[in-house]
């Protein structure tokens, strides 16, 4: 199975989000109900949004993968409609953060590349039908990094 972009409406779709544990990029508090996710359930990976954005903001995600969840900043820029089935949507991430362990598990930055392209081209789909989008295309600018505290302190 692959990614899905999808809406999140069952209750059970809500409990398996909230049980990976995001929090909010501005609130830090616990998403328990986003309106939208790209899961794959096989392999128990899903994308949501963390929130952000605007002008002065970048757009933040979570990813848990491998029992870690990878922090994400980024921004899209769309070109054409979804109503004349010419739309693109383009990502540009400009910022990934791990922690420790997931470095140390031996999953590398290919990989894990591959999985946000996966997930990203996904959620691109959220709430569209197929026929809607051309192109999607996902353009990674950041190196993964190593997650810090607030006290400097690896996590």
């Amino acid at each position: 199975m692959a990614f899905v972009g999808e809406k999140i409406r069952s209750e059970e779709d809500k409990n398996y989000v909230a049980s990976k544990g995001f929090t909010n990029y501005i609130s830090g508090k616990l998403i328990t109900d986003p309106e939208f996710g790209a899961v794959d359930r096989e392999r128990d990976m899903i994308l949501v949004s963390r929130g952000g954005g605007g002008p002065e903001m970048p757009e933040a995600y979570g990813l848990y993968v491998d029992n870690h969840i990878i922090d994400i900043e980024g921004h899209r820029k769309k070109e054409g409609s979804r109503y004349d089935n010419d739309l693109k949507i383009h990502w540009f991430i400009d910022w990934i953060s791990a922690p420790k362990a997931w470095f140390e598990s031996g999953c590398g930055t290919e990989k894990l590349k591959q999985i946000i392209t996966e997930a990203f081209t996904a959620y691109a789909y959220r709430g569209l039908e197929p026929s809607q989008v051309q192109e999607v295309t996902v353009e990674i600018l950041a190196e993964p990094k190593q997650k810090y505290n607030a006290k400097g302190e690896e996590v």
